[in-house]
């Protein structure tokens, strides 16, 4: 770990709780614990249903074609 070490010695104590913070493991780390709840349920529903998951990216891709080939060129103007 990576602390201040410095004169007068509170006063690094005191950077060193501003400064550096804690060292936390990732499994440990309150934002990485809120990421993997957040991630990890979608994640196995996919890895559980790989083909379901493929077959609705396909059917998303060919239900946007229509829209794209009706937008035309208005949108590419500079």
């Amino acid at each position: 770990m990576d602390y201040f070490r410095f004169r007068p010695k509170p006063l690094a104590w005191i950077a060193n709780q501003f400064l550096v913070g804690k060292y936390y493991k990732e499994e440990k780390h309150p934002i990485s614990r809120v990421l993997f709840a957040l991630y990890e349920p979608p994640a196995r529903l996919v890895l559980r249903h790989p083909k379901t998951t493929i077959a609705i990216a396909v059917v998303l891709v060919l239900t946007a074609i229509p829209a794209y080939l009706q937008l035309g060129n208005e949108f590419m103007r500079l």
